[in-house]
């Protein structure tokens, strides 16, 4: 009997020793609270037997508390910090990543286009200035929340705003706004023949490009002229619309998909 109780509990002391130590955590319910620009109260709740811990800001030691509150104060605005919360033994440890106040919103962004321009504005927290982008290359820093950027007919743009705060964090955002063929029109009194003066640009530098000219007698239709410019060209020059025509009031309606028309007047005479 005694040989079997002596095995009994040599075999129970053997199950002990194989059963993992199992530490108890310092401490539960680690919470931040009142995160500023440059601190953050850190508070927990300790653990039966627990009456210390001690405090580590990424991975350096920084207090020994008797209780259940720390704050972390001298920090930097926007920036990530992990905190340990280590019992003392056989008390284990907790750990929090906390990111300060200050970090800038992604704008949001509101815009319209013409064939010529596009205007923006956006909202945006934390940021003192912004930088825009069109199709990834800087235009302008402004510290306003507006700005118009110049653009050209028929093109899907890529426009990226980034908003910085006053310590260099950044946040974007990104939309991408397609701007409308060129139209544009000239009206004016004429006879004989009705001729427009324009500056006209081509603002497609790899393919030849044509704009339109529908002429039109008090509304009535006319005739149409198309003028081709090679790729990237401008040029200056007088357009014959119509011949033979009565003294009357005419429009001359333009519309193409690259070439845009500047300084435009309508002439006529016998």
């Amino acid at each position: 009997m005694r040989s079997r109780m002596f095995k009994l509990m040599l075999a129970l002391m053997v199950a002990v020793m194989l059963v993992p130590v199992i530490s108890a955590q310092a401490a539960t319910n680690l919470t931040a609270n009142n995160i500023t620009n440059s601190s953050v109260t850190l508070n927990w709740t300790l653990q039966s037997g627990e009456t210390t811990v001690q405090i580590n800001k990424n991975g350096v030691y920084q207090a020994t508390i008797a209780g259940s509150t720390y704050v972390a104060t001298g920090l930097s605005t926007c920036t990530s910090y992990t905190f340990d919360v280590i019992g003392s033994g056989t008390f284990g440890s907790l750990s929090k990543t906390v990111t300060t106040a200050g970090c800038p919103t992604a704008p949001v962004i509101t815009y319209s286009a013409t064939w010529s321009q596009i205007n923006l504005s956006w909202t945006a927290s934390n940021a003192v200035s912004y930088e825009i982008l069109r199709n990834d290359n800087h235009v302008n820093t402004v510290t306003g929340t507006s700005t118009t950027i110049t653009t050209n007919p028929s093109l899907a743009e890529k426009i990226t705003i980034i908003a910085k705060n006053s310590t260099g964090q950044t946040a974007s955002s990104t939309v991408w706004v397609s701007t409308p063929q060129y139209t544009g029109s000239v009206s004016g009194t004429a006879y004989g023949q009705v001729k427009l003066n324009a500056f006209l640009r081509n603002s497609d530098s790899l393919y030849s490009q044509s704009i339109y000219i529908e002429l039109y007698r008090n509304g009535t239709w006319v005739s149409e002229t198309i003028v081709t410019l090679n790729a990237g060209q401008s040029l200056t020059g007088t357009y014959t619309l119509a011949t033979g025509q009565p003294y009357d009031n005419y429009t001359a309606q333009i519309h193409s998909p690259k070439v845009a028309a500047y300084s435009l007047s309508l002439t006529g005479q016998y």
